[in-house]
């Protein structure tokens, strides 16, 4: 695994990956309301949709996307039809779908912004939540089982399309608020220099 700093969109590399959450809304987009993906969406305003119909239909694994037309396509992989360069998308999930509220361990799941509402909900009798106690996944902070889940998807794709060159950002240590130093220990053992991190200082 090497590092690199610079512009996660601007590397000259054959995929980078996108953080994500496994929530979908009822309109059948996922969410990308910040960070890597936010930014993903806005470059791409098509890609929210189309990652939350892999999501939907495949769970929150690992989904490629491509940007170029039908020569680039792979069998597993949807079509943004952008033209742009990277020619591969890479969802990297990071967080989970919904995290359920039952117990104080699952409020320090939470992002700290949402540990309120958490904590609300965790006291709240089930009469008034009818049952249902979790909070969409992009609340959650990034879950480290997922994150290694993630890259072990991310080699097996790697492998299959015969990529050299894969870029991803600092996963999990944005907008899921983990140390670097754990995910980047963790990444260390599955990722080899074929993948570069890519931080934007």
């Amino acid at each position: 695994m090497l590092m690199l700093n610079g512009n996660l969109f601007n590397i000259d590399c054959n995929a980078i990956c996108i953080p994500t959450n496994g929530y979908v809304t009822s309109s059948g987009s996922l969410v990308m309301g910040a960070g890597v993906a936010r930014q993903a969406a806005d470059r791409w305003p098509a890609l929210p949709e189309l990652l939350g119909q892999r999501v939907y239909q495949l769970g929150n694994a690992v989904h490629l996307i491509t940007t170029k037309g039908p020569r680039y396509q792979f069998e597993d992989s949807a079509f943004l039809g952008t033209g742009e360069t990277p020619y591969h998308i890479v969802s990297f999930p990071t967080k989970p779908s919904r995290i359920n509220i039952g117990t104080p361990e699952d409020v320090d799941k939470v992002l700290a912004r949402y540990r309120p509402e958490a904590e609300t909900l965790l006291r709240a009798p089930r009469s008034v939540t009818r049952d249902v106690k979790y909070l969409p996944g992009w609340k959650a902070k990034s879950d480290i089982a997922l994150i290694k889940h993630s890259a072990e998807e991310l080699v097996e794709l790697t492998n299959t399309q015969g990529w050299k060159k894969v870029c991803l950002p600092r996963v999990g240590c944005g907008a899921g608020e983990m140390d670097w130093h754990e995910v980047y220990d963790l990444l260390k053992e599955h990722l080899d220099n074929r993948f570069i991190i890519v931080h934007n200082r």
